[in-house]
């Protein structure tokens, strides 16, 4: 199956009309806009964080999720600095930091506590990576991220479980121990 465009036109020269066709093949063309909407749509469904920064820093595009996640709507968001990274001067520093390496043409990748829009605090993992056009310039950057939180409470209260089951076990093998030495003295 071939994808074609087609421009036609009547000439007349005096009594006698001549049809002129031409036919251009469009397939990949249609190829590429396919996969473009595919790709688009994976990204608008995807329940990471999805942001686009211009080479300036200003936000470019967010998915769905950010709004969901962070509670921040897009045009809330679109055309401004990442202003939900820098809440803090701890996070202004951590975010200059990420800046200088993705601006150099690295990636980065880590955690960062930054606010929600209901001022309570959140655990992002991210990753911000140089997009490249195909002379291998960097156009803009992309990051792409999760809420740990809910899993980082988890593991420390998984923790603190095996604290206290270690201690237990410990006071146990006291408690034995003190009950064999009582024996021996009664």
């Amino acid at each position: 199956l071939r994808y074609v465009e087609t421009s036609n036109a009547v000439l007349r020269r005096g009594a006698e009309s001549v049809l002129v066709g031409i036919v251009r093949d469009i397939t990949e063309r249609k190829h590429a806009e396919a996969e473009r909407i595919q790709l688009s749509s994976a990204i608008e469904q995807a329940a990471e964080i999805v942001i686009i920064l211009n080479t300036d820093g200003s936000i470019r595009y967010v998915n769905p999720s950010v709004e969901q996640i962070l509670g921040y709507r897009r045009d809330e968001l679109i055309g401004r600095r990442p202003f939900i990274f820098q809440a803090t001067a701890r996070a202004q520093v951590e975010f200059d930091h990420i800046w200088a390496i993705i601006t150099g043409g690295n990636s980065w990748q880590g955690r960062l506590e930054v606010p929600l829009k209901n001022g309570i605090a959140c655990i992002l993992e991210l990753t911000f990576s140089p997009i490249r056009d195909h002379s291998g310039n960097v156009i803009s950057f992309l990051s792409v991220g999760r809420d740990i939180t809910s899993e980082l409470r988890k593991e420390d209260q998984l923790r603190q479980a095996q604290k206290m089951e270690a201690i237990g076990t410990l006071a146990g093998g006291i408690a034995h121990d003190f009950n064999n030495i009582l024996a021996i003295i009664i």
